[in-house]
């Protein structure tokens, strides 16, 4: 069982904005910390210490630019990611290059899946059943490294 207890802001350690949303949760006997930035798009938890288990399969299965662009929090220990952010009305935002110095956020908003082509885009193991909308590339828009949460803006998740 997982129940919020608390959200709240906080300082992000990885880029200095107050705009770093805290949850805490209870899990089972043990409490969790959640945080995500919409400053920098950076997350993390309380699990994601720099020798936890959920480290190591994560990096085991993450896109190489995840890991070149992680960020370790010396002071709390906490391994921070760029987070990938997906709103099914809205659109998605997520981390795009191919290295540590070559990379922006990029923003792509969802558009209505055409009746006569619903049937390219098919949800996985419910048969008959076809996504409403798509990814559409064309009207993607790339946002420095910095400037997450212009893209967030650019697809409405956040007010400009």
């Amino acid at each position: 069982m997982q129940l919020i207890v608390e959200d709240k802001k906080t300082v992000c350690p990885h880029c200095g904005s107050s705009n770093c949303f805290q949850e805490d949760h209870v899990v089972g006997e043990n409490k969790v910390s959640s945080y995500l930035c919409m400053s920098c798009g950076y997350t993390t938890t309380t699990l994601n210490t720099s020798t936890s288990q959920y480290i190591t399969s994560f990096e085991e299965t993450c896109p190489t630019l995840f890991t070149d662009i992680k960020f370790h929090d010396k002071e709390t220990d906490l391994v921070w990611y760029p987070t990938v952010l997906n709103f099914p009305d809205k659109g998605l935002v997520f981390p795009d290059g191919t290295s540590r110095d070559d990379w922006q956020w990029r923003a792509v908003p969802y558009t209505p899946v055409d009746e006569d082509e619903k049937e390219k885009y098919p949800v996985p193991n419910k048969p008959g059943e076809f996504y409403q909308t798509k990814a559409n590339m064309q009207l993607s828009k790339l946002f420095g490294q910095t400037d997450f949460q212009e893209g967030c803006k650019f697809l409405g998740i956040i007010e400009a």
